[in-house]
C-alpha cells in the first residue's frame, strides 16, 4: 500500500527543492541525506537525526503523506533547519560517549553533570552557542520545573503536564509545541522569526524572536530564506 508513495518521485523532489530554495547551500553542509518516510497523514511531518556513523552529519526526514500541505511543510522544514542551525557541531560538539551508548542512562547523566552549559542531548553546548545563550536568557528559572515533567515515563501523563506547563507560561512561548523543551523552543521560535514581522511588544515570546535579531548573520539569513520562500510560493 506504500508503493504509490514510493513511486511519487515528483512529490519527493518537490519537497527537497522547497528546502533547497529556502536554505542556502552553505547553510546545509551538515546534511548527509534527505530521507522520505511516512507514518500516515497528520503525524510527524519532518524530523532530523544524526547519521548512524557520524554525529557531525545529519539526516533530514519528511513524510510524503503530508507533503501536499506545502505551507505546513515549509514551516516544518524551517523548524527542522532551526535544529540544524542550533545543534550542528560548531554549536554543540557531539558527545561521542552518549552517541555510541544511546541507551545508557548512566553515561548520559554523567555527561549532563559534567556540562557547565546547556546539555542539548547531542552534547554540551558551547558557551557562545545560540542554544546556550537562548537557554541562559529564557529557561534557567523554569528548567527545573520542566525537568520534573520531562522525567515522567507515561507519555499521556507527560503530555498533560506539559500542556499545563504551557498554559502556566503561555506568554513565554510562540506556541504550545515550543514549550516541550528548550531545543524545540529555539527551533520553533526561529521559524516564527523568519516568517513573522519584527515584534514590537515586550512579551517574553517576542523577546525570544528579538534574540535572533541580535545576530546580523541570522538577520541576513532570514532575508535570504524569505526571498526563497517568495520564489517558491508554497
Amino acid at each position: 500500500d506504500l508503493i504509490p508513495y514510493q513511486r511519487d518521485f515528483q512529490m519527493q523532489k518537490a519537497a527537497w527543492n522547497l528546502f533547497t530554495v529556502m536554505i542556502p547551500a552553505d547553510q546545509r553542509r551538515m546534511l548527509a541525506q534527505f530521507q522520505v518516510m511516512t507514518d500516515g497523514p497528520g503525524g510527524v511531518l519532518s524530523a532530523i537525526e544524526q547519521t548512524p556513523g557520524d554525529p557531525t552529519r545529519w539526516v533530514l526526514q519528511s513524510d510524503i503523506a503530508d507533503m501536499p500541505d506545502t505551507k505546513n511543510l515549509a514551516f516544518t522544514l524551517l523548524h527542522e533547519f532551526g535544529h540544524l542551525l542550533t545543534l550542528n557541531s560548531s554549536q554543540v560538539p557531539p558527545d561521542l560517549r552518549v552517541f555510541n551508548n544511546p541507551n545508557s542512562t548512566i553515561i548520559r547523566q554523567r555527561a549532563i553533570a559534567a556540562c557547565k552549559t546547556y546539555f542539548s542531548g547531542e552534547g554540551c553546548s558551547l558557551s557562545s552557542s545560540y542554544v546556550n545563550e537562548f537557554f541562559q536568557r529564557f529557561w534557567t528559572d523554569i528548567y527545573n520545573e520542566w525537568s520534573l515533567i520531562d522525567r515522567i515515563d507515561d507519555q499521556d501523563r507527560r503530555d498533560a503536564r506539559l500542556h499545563s506547563f504551557y498554559r502556566k507560561y503561555n506568554d513565554r512561548f510562540v506556541d504550545s509545541y515550543a514549550a516541550t523543551s528548550p531545543v524545540e523552543d529555539i527551533a520553533e521560535t526561529w521559524a516564527y522569526f523568519v516568517l513573522s514581522p519584527r515584534p514590537s511588544s515586550q512579551s517574553v515570546s517576542d523577546q525570544k524572536m528579538m534574540f535572533f535579531y541580535s545576530y546580523p548573520g541570522l538577520v541576513s539569513l532570514r532575508d535570504q530564506i524569505r526571498l526563497g520562500l517568495c520564489a517558491a510560493r508554497p
